[in-house]
């Protein structure tokens, strides 16, 4: 089978243009199949839209693509497998294969749009991966204690959550401080896919969003509600490591704060979201700022250009928001620490801050 080649996108339309992908039924054991369709970006355009941490670049897997052989990572092999229906056609928008990754000027292009490919999709599925450190008893689980959650939330009269005893818990349809799902749980919001800077963008501009793992799935606001119901009950040790300040698993709460802002149509300054995100990882260090360009008020002082190096990125963007706001803001926040486990670029002058 031949090598995939892609066909390039038009300009000329009166809509942006840009791929979907017809992932086509099969069975479990049957290889993945295809088809890649250059379309408008319209609002009546249907399809959803795949949120996935990419894991290592490594191109081990293969599907079958208009007829070609495509390869692709091991993530984004799982999260087609797991999202191909047995008896219909789905069709998915997912940046690894539906923008050209070899063409720097279509990644700028098709990242420009990114905001508005999330914001116009029916649905965002995001793939948290295969199962892992008992994530498979999750799925029932969260929606229990997201239900737990809300009934506690309507009382008036209920103790503090940390006060709550193992008999008031049951009440509520939970079990006690010490089941082990409450490690899974948190284990689960300690995985990669929270460390991504892309994953703020792709569910902030969702009109609603799904979370898979292994072979259950919970709509965004359950694992969220669940999420912070077990942090505010301070359970276990792993969730103090998931509450660890200054660690990228901090970027969840974070993803909320975003989250609530775009949905109430809070403007937001780069510099901003680039301080509240600067624990979220990218492996393009440009990432760091162009990710969070289709969330900022401000986001037109940035020309999304893979041509640049990171410093070239980097200290465009600290002299543009100088520019516009009239203000060395900026330079405060090249002092501010980092505790990411990436080394501090010492060949960017002191002033701009480094964001990897």
């Amino acid at each position: 089978m031949s090598d995939f080649q892609y066909q390039a996108l038009s300009r000329d339309g009166s809509e942006p243009a840009i791929r979907v992908l017809e992932l086509l039924p099969g069975e479990p054991q049957e290889g993945l199949r295809c088809k890649l369709q250059n379309v408008q970006l319209s609002p009546t355009l249907k399809y959803e839209a795949l949120s996935y941490c990419w894991g290592k670049a490594c191109l081990t897997h293969t599907v079958s693509c208009n007829g070609f052989k495509m390869s692709i990572t091991p993530s984004l092999h799982s999260a087609l497998s797991r999202l191909r229906n047995k008896d219909r056609i789905r069709i998915l928008w997912a940046d690894a294969i539906c923008i050209n990754q070899d063409d720097d000027q279509e990644k700028a292009y098709q990242v420009s749009l990114m905001a508005t490919i999330y914001s116009h999709a029916t649905q965002v599925n995001i793939w948290l991966g295969e199962h892992d450190a008992g994530s498979d008893t999750l799925g029932d689980f969260i929606t229990q204690v997201y239900d737990a959650s809300m009934e506690y939330r309507k009382a008036t009269n209920a103790h503090s959550l940390p006060e709550l005893s193992a008999t008031e818990l049951g009440r509520l349809g939970i079990p006690g401080h010490y089941d082990l799902r409450y490690l899974a749980l948190s284990a689960l919001v300690n995985r990669p896919w929270f460390d991504r800077v892309w994953i703020i963008q792709e569910v902030a501009k969702s009109s609603a969003a799904i979370v898979f793992c292994g072979d259950w799935a919970v709509p965004w606001p359950h694992l969220i509600e669940a999420a912070n119901w077990i942090y505010e009950m301070g359970i276990g040790h792993a969730i103090r490591r998931f509450a660890d300040e200054g660690t990228p698993k901090q970027n969840q709460r974070y993803l909320q704060w975003t989250e609530s802002k775009v949905r109430s149509e809070t403007p937001q300054s780069l510099l901003t979201l680039l301080i509240r995100h600067r624990q979220c990882l990218s492996s393009n260090p440009r990432d760091k700022i162009f990710a969070l360009c289709g969330l900022a008020d401000d986001a037109d002082i940035v020309n999304v250009d893979y041509g640049k190096s990171k410093e070239e990125v980097y200290m465009d963007t600290a002299i543009a928001l100088i520019y516009r706001h009239h203000t060395l803001e900026v330079v405060s926040a090249a002092g501010l620490p980092s505790y990411a486990s990436v080394p501090t670029d010492s060949s960017l002058p002191s002033w701009i801050p480094d964001w990897t």
